[in-house]
């Protein structure tokens, strides 16, 4: 069965997602084929393609037997909500919905989504930059340590929800 990609927008889609997949074809010598009038992916191990789409409009009729979201908490809770009404094919074996990005702040609906009030059988995973070093520049983590204050750090070195709402450069002044 088929299933979705979601991302922010095509742009977001064509630099880094494509990209990233076509290192990762290349690497692995998988024999994927994108279909760039379809905006979809044909992989040699299913049947169904992976339709991408984009959160610049609304998610209309396709029915999915899984779907992945790039940079979540960039796209609108109403998006999100369509692409939980896709998953819907009755025969899926793995009927799943998976998302990554930075959390964007404890004001987010994303974080009472999946923090407060999780869907039932849902799981929010955290993922730390640093545990992901060897495959970063080697300045890249001192970098963020020289130039972020600890929120931002917290938030998008060590993928944490913190309140990022106001304060953001004055937090620390200590006259």
């Amino acid at each position: 069965y088929g299933g979705g990609l979601v991302v922010p927008s095509y742009s977001d889609f064509t630099r880094d997602v494509k990209v990233a997949f076509e290192d990762l074809f290349h690497e692995y010598n998988i024999k994927a084929e994108y279909h760039g009038s379809e905006h979809k992916y044909k992989f040699p191990w299913t049947k169904g393609p992976l339709f991408v789409a984009t959160a610049e409009k609304k998610i209309r009729g396709p029915n999915w037997a899984y779907a992945a979201i790039n940079e979540l908490t960039l796209i609108s809770m109403e998006r999100y909500r369509e692409v939980i009404g896709r998953v819907r094919i009755k025969g899926a074996r793995f009927p799943q919905i998976v998302s990554s990005g930075t959390p964007e702040g404890l004001a987010s609906d994303y974080y009472e989504s999946f923090v407060e009030k999780p869907m039932n059988g849902s799981k929010c995973l955290y993922g730390d930059t640093r545990q992901n070093a060897h495959n970063l520049n080697p300045n890249y983590i001192q970098s963020l340590y020289d130039t972020y204050p600890k929120q931002l750090i917290d938030a998008y070195l060590k993928g944490l929800w913190v309140n990022l709402a106001g304060n953001r450069f004055y937090y620390g002044y200590d006259p």
